[in-house]
């Protein structure tokens, strides 16, 4: 229960409506004076102080709660994950668990184990370990190994312990399955569903079920409720679901392999299964992924080129007009890129860079759609799952190829995780001309004859994306991805210059030597198109010329490009545009269609050439 007061500096009371809590349970309530100091409409924002008071209290007919322990407990926990009716995956998490619940006279506790002593945290009613998570069995094991366990619980000022109790073997119940979990995720929440899991293998009178339900986007919980161990279903009463939320539910099959009726006490082992619902009907895509990008240089050699975020907010109908990208330690704010689409794809160069800004955890997209503000999440991001980057496998043959023929694109096996491998082709200014997108069995696609334009040279990318988190409504995907890249040329089979202007020029435009001379320049770019012919490029396409691009980084270089396989070239240099003599090879190294030289190689003001062989 929760209330705002609409007149803060004069209201110093309110009234609790009978019903809202239930008896003989403990509760905290709050009073918080808020202060902001700085407030912003889009998105909603404020900025400033806060003073809250609470207290501890409980209900009961008799004007307080019993004192003493209610339930104490000491678990191993197995954790699984379900995201449709084929049933859970492998365990996703191993955990450890104890605690006790009891009145205001409860104020402390801890746990001896043969591994050493561990204090509870909480208030006074409630305390625990908190979450202690392990990503092995092994290595809860080794934190918590079998033998003798005790809870000290401090109880109106004395120490009274449980126990001793044995946790040994490996008693894990079989994993909960949800045998009707994607006709929960349809059902409309207005209306009454009933939850059917597999039985409880094994269990006897002490064993226990829990459904827990909690509401994700208004962090909220919704179901809490322990059944016999022979439960098989569950009634969800219409309206308990609210449309655009994100809900994560958890079912349990706890194990009693020791313990004490009175107080309730549970010393044993749980499995557990998570799944998640979304009520959500909005259509707009949200993706994030983190991206280890690949330049490919040889068949079998990839040159590493840094990392960085992915995200788009894409409304499709709807209408999107701002959005935002949070994770535990930053809100990134996305940009606009053309209309209902928003982009966030700044270049991080190092692994460690990327993790610090987006670690692992939960993630959250904040949008204003259709004039309202929303947030979707939380959406679990696991620690590095990049998949092994992917290859081409005809690398030579694409390096250069006749684009009036068909042309077949091969890459490596994409590994296991993998779930869309996606194949695209971006001209110099960096628009697609053709892409697919597959799952992960194919190996090969075939580019269409006259898909892409003679003499152009191109950048033909593969991806492999590794899904690891989202949701259907909306259409969110967030997980890992690796791609490779290598520039391609395209060409039409010449062989002399006099075949090369019949394939780009008209027959009229071949008569004037203004524009189909050897020494005319008619896209403007400054080489004429004698020199275009040899170096295999486009005479009547200005972005289709030869590049020089100076860097400081990571020492002084000089990156001239394209030059095609099969275009005979040498690099030359001149201290005053005079004299011109061959560069040594030590001096630059080829990559891919890049020449690369070493500035710190020569002297300052040194001048660079390439000559072409009109014989090559």
């Amino acid at each position: 229960w929760s209330q705002d007061l609409e007149e803060p500096g004069t209201t110093t009371s309110v009234a609790l409506p009978g019903g809202a809590l239930n008896q003989d349970e403990n509760y905290r309530m709050f009073v918080r004076f808020w202060m902001p100091a700085i407030t912003n409409d889009k998105p909603p924002t404020e900025l400033g102080y806060l003073t809250s008071t609470f207290l501890n209290f409980q209900t009961s007919a008799g004007g307080g709660g019993d004192p003493g322990i209610d339930f104490a407990y000491t678990i191993k926990e197995k954790l699984f994950e379900q995201t449709d009716n084929a049933g859970p995956t492998e365990p996703v998490e191993w955990g450890f668990g104890a605690g006790v619940q009891g009145g205001n006279d409860v104020t402390g506790g801890s746990l001896d184990h043969p591994g050493g002593n561990i204090v509870f945290i909480g208030e006074p009613g409630e305390y625990d370990t908190d979450d202690l998570e392990y990503a092995s069995q092994a290595a809860l094991d080794a934190a918590f190994p079998n033998g003798s366990y005790t809870l000290n619980i401090t109880v109106d000022g004395s120490d009274e312990q449980l126990g001793p109790f044995t946790i040994s073997g490996d008693d894990y119940p079989a994993a909960p399955r949800i045998l009707n979990l994607e006709e929960f995720q349809a059902n409309d929440p207005a209306q009454s569903f009933t939850l059917n899991w597999n039985a409880f293998s094994g269990a006897d009178a002490d064993d226990r079920i829990l459904i827990i339900g909690n509401n994700r986007s208004e962090d909220g919980d919704l179901i809490f409720e322990f059944l016999d161990a022979t439960a098989t279903s569950y009634d969800i009463p219409g309206g308990t679901l609210s449309l655009e939320n994100g809900y994560e539910f958890e079912l349990l099959f706890i194990k009693d392999t020791d313990g004490l009726e009175t107080p309730d006490t549970i010393i044993g082992y749980i499995s557990g299964t998570t799944f998640e619902v979304s009520t959500f009907t909005s259509d707009t895509d949200l993706i994030f992924y983190k991206v280890q990008s690949n330049l490919q240089t040889a068949p079998d050699e990839l040159q590493a080129e840094g990392y960085k975020p992915l995200a788009f907010v894409i409304g499709q109908s709807n209408t999107v007009t701002y959005a935002e990208i949070n994770s535990q330690s930053e809100s990134a704010a996305l940009n606009f890129f053309t209309a209902n689409s928003y982009i966030l794809s700044p270049p991080l160069d190092t692994k460690e860079a990327l993790d610090a800004s987006y670690p692992p955890g939960y993630y959250q997209f904040y949008i204003e759609e259709n004039q309202s503000f929303i947030g979707y999440g939380d959406y679990q991001l696991p620690g590095d799952a990049y998949p092994t980057a992917p290859q081409f496998s005809n690398y030579d043959e694409l390096k250069g190829f006749d684009s009036t023929q068909e042309q077949t694109i091969g890459w490596s096996v994409a590994p296991e995780g993998v779930t869309t491998v996606s194949i695209q082709i971006r001209n110099q200014l960096n628009q697609t001309i053709w892409s697919e997108t597959y799952d992960s069995a194919p190996t090969s696609t075939v580019i269409p004859a006259d898909t892409l334009d003679p003499f152009t040279d191109y950048n033909l990318f593969i991806r492999f994306w590794a899904r690891q988190s989202g949701s259907d409504f909306p259409d969110a995907s967030l997980g890992y991805l690796s791609l490779t890249h290598m520039p391609i040329q395209t060409f039409a089979e010449a062989g002399d210059y006099a075949t090369w202007q019949l394939q780009l020029f008209t027959e009229g435009e071949i008569l004037d030597p203004e524009i189909a001379g050897p020494d005319a320049d008619p896209d403007g770019d400054k080489l004429d198109n004698r020199f275009e012919f040899l170096a295999k490029l486009n005479p009547v396409d200005g972005s289709s010329t030869i590049r020089y691009v100076f860097s400081t980084v990571p020492s002084e270089q000089l990156t001239i490009s394209p030059l095609f396989e099969g275009v005979n070239w040498e690099l030359q240099s001149s201290p005053d545009l005079q004299t011109w003599t061959a560069v040594s090879a030590e001096t630059y190294e080829v990559v891919g269609n890049e020449v690369r030289v070493d500035l710190e190689s020569f002297l300052p003001n040194t001048f660079f050439q390439i000559v072409l062989d009109e014989g090559g």
